[in-house]
């Protein structure tokens, strides 16, 4: 299967964003196979294509991180107060590269979201601001 990350993020994002990579090195399918197998579980086809990116951006291949920039989109300063969604500025796809810091991992978040709720199940994707798990 194809990625189609580049393509969507040529076409909705401009200059108001930074987008960056959530690991120093490209994903492996032995890195998502070891989170499959660990937690019995099958990522669908469309991540395991954004993950592995063939012949793409190196970010994509790397699990991908989409914020609008500060100037743009200020953060939220602790105790504010407002609509929910000021407070959502970003998304990011979470990576199974074990050298990724543990906010960024499949597994970490697994075992977290898993312990939580005990719901069997990874989350791949993050909406940055968001209380809600």
């Amino acid at each position: 299967m194809e990625d189609k990350t580049l393509e969507i993020l040529r076409k909705y994002l401009d200059k108001d964003f930074s987008v960056s990579p959530m690991a120093e090195n490209k994903s492996s399918i032995k890195d998502i196979k070891e989170v499959e197998e660990k937690f019995k579980i099958k990522f669908p086809e469309e991540y395991v294509a954004h993950l592995l990116a063939e012949n793409s951006d190196v970010l994509c291949e790397r699990g991908i991180h989409i914020v609008v920039k500060e100037e743009i989109w200020a953060r939220p300063k602790e105790f504010d107060v407002g609509p929910f969604w000021s407070f959502l500025y970003g998304i990011h796809t979470f990576t199974p590269r074990k050298e990724s810091e543990d906010w960024m991992r499949l597994e970490i978040v697994g075992e977290e979201f898993i312990n939580e709720t005990g719901i069997k199940a990874v989350p791949i994707l993050k909406v940055i601001g968001d209380a809600n798990l």
